[in-house]
């Protein structure tokens, strides 16, 4: 809620002195969806680094803002066309375009231009003696539907020679994610370009989505049979993040709040429970034991699922949060966000996807 009132509108956060600037406007392009506003230079974006609970995203944002400790403020410049960072180069003879088309994740929300990962995606592919140009058209709380109508309308305009997907399915969106499939596919026939899928990361504080194993599994076997490398960064990122910062686990009946380098319990609750739309949810980390292990069926009907999730997190996890402002969890600056290590760790890993796809070409 809060990102996409920083994209539309103003937020206030502590008081009137901070007030983040109006990045996004209708785009008639896109069929009037929000896209950035071209020309901002260094523009303030104001946000909350940590998780928010439900009953936060609900209260009017003046109450809410006024109640946050932790904020942030990172700035946005763009382009006249439209894409955060410099000016889109000339096209070089001999030098491969990537075209990264994305969410918040990709458009770098919570760091600074040059702290994205498609920005460090363009170093570690130069420091491997590879000369390219990444060009970033990620739009913060963008749809796939939107990120389509981008490929088609906009995106051939900028010659490329590999396009990158990223972005995770929309939650409301039924398994087995075949509207999102097929707006990736669709993307890719519109460019006529190779695609790589890149799905970012799920954080642990990311409570409400426990299914990242079952959506992962389902979309690569979508995507093999449609002859679509996919890259899943969540593991990745639970492995660099084994011995540092913080990580909500479930043991047995209770929520824990690890330190992850000590082994420090800081807090345990009860956990709350849900019954989630997902056909075969997965265990949130931590549990102890075999997990389930869905197989894909693309006949499987869509439904709810009467299996537990997963409910609310409990108040007092969010005003733990509040309390000790050293409470994060490594590599994010939210519950879904990389900070620059996390972006760093995300343009290492699809570089080593991306380098032998651009051997090809």
């Amino acid at each position: 809620m809060l990102l996409a009132l920083a994209v539309a509108g103003t937020i206030r956060a502590l008081g009137p002195s901070f007030v983040s600037d109006v990045i996004a406007e209708p785009w008639d392009r896109l069929d009037g969806a929000a896209w950035l506003r071209p020309g901002l230079d260094g523009s303030k974006v104001t946000m909350p680094t940590r998780p928010l609970s439900n009953a936060e995203s609900s209260i009017p944002q003046d109450v809410l803002l006024a109640q946050v400790t932790r904020v942030a403020e990172f700035s946005v410049s763009t382009n006249a066309s439209r894409l955060r960072g410099e000016p889109i180069p000339a096209e070089q003879d001999g030098v491969p375009r990537i075209l990264v088309v994305g969410d918040s994740v990709a458009f770098g929300w919570g760091v600074e231009d040059d702290e994205s990962w498609p920005v460090a995606l363009e170093r570690h592919l130069r420091a491997k003696g590879l000369p390219v140009q990444v060009i970033n058209a990620s739009m913060p709380g963008t749809t796939s539907a939107t990120m389509l109508l981008y490929c088609e309308r906009v995106g051939p305009s900028h010659q490329a020679d590999l396009v990158i997907w990223s972005r995770r399915p929309q939650e409301n969106e039924p398994p087995p994610f075949d509207t999102y499939m097929e707006r990736i596919l669709a993307c890719r026939e519109a460019l006529d370009l190779p695609m790589l899928l890149m799905l970012p990361p799920v954080g642990s504080f990311h409570w409400l989505h426990p299914h990242w194993q079952q959506e992962s599994r389902r979309l690569r076997q979508r995507a093999d049979q449609a002859g679509l490398p996919m890259l899943e960064l969540t593991e990745v990122f639970d492995a660099a993040a084994q011995n540092s910062g913080y990580s909500l686990r479930s043991f047995g009946d209770e929520i824990q709040l690890v330190n992850n380098a000590t082994g420090e319990v800081r807090g345990a609750w009860p956990p709350a429970m849900r019954v989630d739309a997902m056909e075969h949810p997965n265990p949130p980390r931590g549990i102890p034991g075999p997990q389930q292990q869905p197989t894909y069926d693309a006949d499987a009907p869509a439904g709810p699922s009467p299996t537990p999730q997963p409910g609310p997190l409990p108040p007092e996890f969010y005003e733990l949060l509040e309390q000790d402002h050293s409470i994060v969890e490594s590599l994010f600056v939210d519950d879904g966000h990389a900070n620059p290590a996390g972006n760093e760790l995300t343009a290492s890993e699809v570089a080593k996807l991306i380098e032998p796809m651009l051997t090809a070409l």
